[in-house]
């Protein structure tokens, strides 16, 4: 394992943090893992299941560049009211994403635990 130096950059932006991982890549989603709520956007994407979320965010890794990392969440939701929900298309404008945002869904990143 190795010290990285690791921070979000978009949609907001952190201090600098040291994560202990085996790849850059890897250390910046456990930082990612570590606050998915702070510093990202999450997006419902279905929205008969607003408890299914995806949490999105860039990350920098110092000498290394920045990534979108996304973190999938589950959780029970209390009734209330109704909160807007960003679009697909908006949550890859504030990470910066380039491609179709689809992409960001899209199954398989390099590196990604598959889902159990």
């Amino acid at each position: 394992m190795t010290a990285y130096r690791c921070r979000f950059i978009a949609p907001r932006r952190s201090d600098w943090s040291t994560v202990e991982a085996g790849s850059p890549e890897l250390a910046a989603n456990e930082l990612h893992a570590r606050d998915e709520h702070t510093y990202a956007i999450t997006y419902t994407p279905d929205p008969t299941k607003p408890g299914a979320r995806v949490h999105f965010a860039r990350v920098e890794v110092e000498g290394c560049g920045a990534w979108v990392s996304r973190v999938y969440t589950s959780a029970i939701l209390r009734r209330g009211g109704v909160r807007s929900r960003p679009t697909l298309a908006e949550v890859a404008k504030a990470v910066g994403w380039e491609g179709d945002p689809a992409e960001l869904l899209a199954e398989g990143w390099e590196g990604e635990e598959p889902a159990t």
